[in-house]
């Protein structure tokens, strides 16, 4: 019997190992800004980036007569900035959306073809102002592992108030 055994299970010579490549869990790209200087108050930060909007301003990537907030946060383990559209020279909400969200109002994620939220033009502000604002920090998060390190969290929006305002005009013109 213990013949038979070997047969169907012969020992297997040991081959070597093939290195694998290290997998540190990282899912999200690591950066650092061009502007990060580790000295630098979250307060200090702040007016860096209202000068690059300003700037941005001038140039016409963010349109001129929209109003942008930039505050600070912070606590004993953390600093934040928030920047927020606080008013555009135009609608914010996307109409189509608003438009799919009343055909699909209990299933609107597995709607065909879900627009954005937002108009193109206020995507591509707030795409521009998350720019600006990744320029003066970093990230070495990972966030499979529970880990975070960043220079500041910072959270970029248009306004609650703005948002609302504006999803009451695209409801009135549908």
């Amino acid at each position: 019997m213990s013949a038979q055994i070997i047969q169907l299970f012969p020992t297997q010579t040991k081959t070597p190992k093939t290195p694998r490549p290290v997998d540190h869990g990282v899912c999200e790209p690591h950066y650092t800004g061009s502007r990060y200087n580790k000295d630098l108050s979250i307060v200090q930060i702040a007016k860096a980036v209202r000068r690059d909007i300003a700037a941005a301003k001038k140039s016409g990537s963010i349109p001129k007569t929209a109003k942008i907030s930039v505050r600070t946060g912070h606590s004993t383990n953390h600093r934040s900035l928030t920047v927020e559209i606080k008013s555009f020279p135009s609608n914010v909400i996307n109409t189509e959306r608003v438009i799919v969200e009343r055909e699909h109002p209990h299933d609107i994620y597995n709607a065909p073809n879900l627009p954005g939220r937002y108009s193109s033009s206020a995507t591509d502000t707030l795409r521009a102002l998350e720019e600006i604002v990744k320029e003066y920090s970093y990230d070495k998060s990972d966030s499979r592992n529970d880990y975070f390190n960043v220079g500041f969290y910072s959270h970029v929006d248009v306004a609650a108030e703005l948002r609302i305002s504006d999803r009451a005009i695209a409801e009135a013109s549908i």
